[in-house]
């Protein structure tokens, strides 16, 4: 498959509140990872939930289709990753959408851990 034929994620079209920067933060000090697919609606809803600015300077999006742009599929196997989206902090999985009060609550539970 040549770089024309990869598919890229839809733009993330949000702007970011104010809690979602705070969340957005938090994430990045816990260098949070969010494995998804391009094709994926619920990492689509996730990445809408922080916003532009949020997720884009906070979190490391890992691209597991095969066919997307920056694919890392290989990673995602070996890391086991059950669906999509499914956050990585603190090394620990957390599949599923979360909301932003969701988030937090991970991120206490890492930080407490």
């Amino acid at each position: 498959t040549s770089a024309s034929e990869k598919s890229a994620p839809p733009q993330i079209t949000t702007h970011s509140s104010a809690q979602a920067v705070k969340v957005g933060k938090e994430l990045k000090a816990l260098n949070a990872q969010m494995y998804g697919a391009f094709w994926c609606s619920h990492c689509y809803d996730q990445k809408q939930t922080l916003g532009q600015e949020a997720f884009t300077s906070s979190v490391a999006y890992i691209e597991c289709a095969k066919d997307g742009v920056d694919s890392q599929s290989q990673l995602c196997k070996e890391q086991g990753i059950p669906g999509y989206p499914t956050w990585v902090i603190g090394g620990q999985q957390f599949p599923g959408e979360s909301d932003l009060e969701e988030l937090q609550e991970i991120i206490q539970k890492v930080k407490g851990s």
